[in-house]
């Protein structure tokens, strides 16, 4: 699914796509990451095995902590198909709802 959206004058498309997240092409891709994660699994973990621990060296660092609101842009210098991978805070996994995923998508666009 594509939507192609306008905001501000600026024109982008956003896809929702099934698959390996590390093997989409794109410039760029986003993963959530909940408060008080210490290690990425899943979806984000896959992608910080294939940036070498980036992720969870600016975890360990306190750079990344996944506060509500919290955008971190990496380079993927070719490591992933995606030019760039965008790590994006939902905050308390207990808090987290539709509302909040709407607000991160309009933070990430």
């Amino acid at each position: 699914m594509a939507d192609k959206i306008n905001l501000r004058g600026v024109n982008m498309e956003i896809s929702v796509i099934a698959g390996d997240i590390t093997h989409i092409e794109s410039p760029a891709i986003v993963v959530g990451l909940f408060k008080g994660i210490t290690e990425p699994t899943g979806v984000v973990g896959e992608v910080d095995r294939a940036l070498d621990g980036a992720i969870t060296a600016l975890i360990e660092d306190g750079e990344i902590k996944g506060n509500q609101d919290e955008i971190t842009l990496l380079h993927t210098f070719g490591k992933l198909q995606a030019k760039r991978v965008i790590v994006a805070g939902l905050g308390d996994r207990d808090g987290v709802n539709i509302n909040t995923i709407r607000v991160l998508a309009a933070s990430v666009g």
